[in-house]
């Protein structure tokens, strides 16, 4: 059995952020950490599943914590 394309899995991990999320299993800090580091990487191979706003919006929020600990750090 071939594995799975690589951007395959990199979007099922921006929809597990994305649900964490959602579902107060992290808090949002540490989300948005996890969304963009998703983000980068299916930037990686041409892939954009937010639309120009959306992804504005999640940029921004990561400049605003990008310098605290977050998770393990913390």
């Amino acid at each position: 059995m071939p594995n799975p394309p690589k951007s395959g899995t990199l979007l099922k991990k921006l929809i597990s952020a994305s649900r964490s999320i959602i579902t107060n299993q992290v808090g949002l800090p540490l989300g948005i950490l996890r969304l963009h580091t998703s983000l980068y990487w299916l930037k990686q191979h041409w892939i954009k599943p937010l639309t120009a706003d959306e992804l504005g919006i999640v940029e921004a929020y990561h400049s605003q914590i990008m310098d605290f600990p977050l998770g393990e750090e913390r």
